[in-house]
């Protein structure tokens, strides 16, 4: 038995690493979950983008929230930048003209690598007649 158990250990540990690397890189990451809306569908149209907080602007309406999910440990694409460029494409999908992001947190390196954080995704309001 004494000679068998490294090889045990190690087996254990390869399949360990294997299936954490696999983890890793089946959402490597972050992005926003949104359900699609029958909203604007105009691929052209232009995506504002309001400074961080929970206010909503004269002239929008609230459509939905989401979260910047990081399905990884690893650091790859889940910095700032890549969050507005999900948000924005968040607010597309969920049918939105502009969005605000809240309750932003850095990575502080030690229990999170990405950043994290909400958007509130909001649309134009429609004059009715």
């Amino acid at each position: 038995m004494k000679e068998i158990m490294p090889k045990i250990l190690f087996s254990v540990g390869v399949i360990a690493v294997v299936l954490f690397i696999s983890h890793c890189g089946s959402a490597a990451y972050g992005r926003f979950d949104v359900v699609q809306s029958s909203g604007n569908s105009d691929i052209n149209r232009e995506i504002i983008q309001f400074s961080d907080g929970t206010g909503i602007p004269d002239g929008y309406e609230y459509v939905t929230t989401a979260v910047f999910n990081t399905r990884s440990m690893l650091i790859y694409r889940c910095g700032r930048g890549t969050m507005i460029a999900e948000a924005r494409k968040a607010t597309f999908r969920a049918g939105g003209d502009a969005f605000r992001l809240y309750d932003v947190k850095p990575p502080n390196m030690i229990t999170e690598y990405c950043f994290s954080g909400n958007i509130l995704i909001l649309r134009l309001k429609t004059v009715d007649e």
